[in-house]
């Protein structure tokens, strides 16, 4: 009987935290721009510079391409 109801109490606690999480998520829409830095990009200054021009919370930088030719891309929500 204890093993029953642990099971109905797990299961029950997975379906309520699915609705809420998905009742309480807000749209968010991807968009990319390339930032030039003017020097040969790193990943803390791409990420940091994304940050601040997007002001987002979701907004952060990748360095995408050959390692002397790197390109700060920033990834940030389209929605702010």
């Amino acid at each position: 009987m204890a093993k029953l109801l642990f099971s109905y109490l797990f299961i029950c606690m997975f379906v309520l935290s699915g609705f809420l999480a998905s009742s309480s998520a807000q749209e968010v829409r991807e968009c990319r721009t390339v930032i030039d830095l003017g020097k040969q990009c790193d990943f803390q200054t791409c990420r940091m510079t994304c940050k601040r021009v997007f002001a987002d919370e979701y907004a952060f930088g990748l360095c995408l391409g050959s390692k002397e030719k790197a390109v700060c891309t920033c990834l940030y929500n389209c929605k702010a």
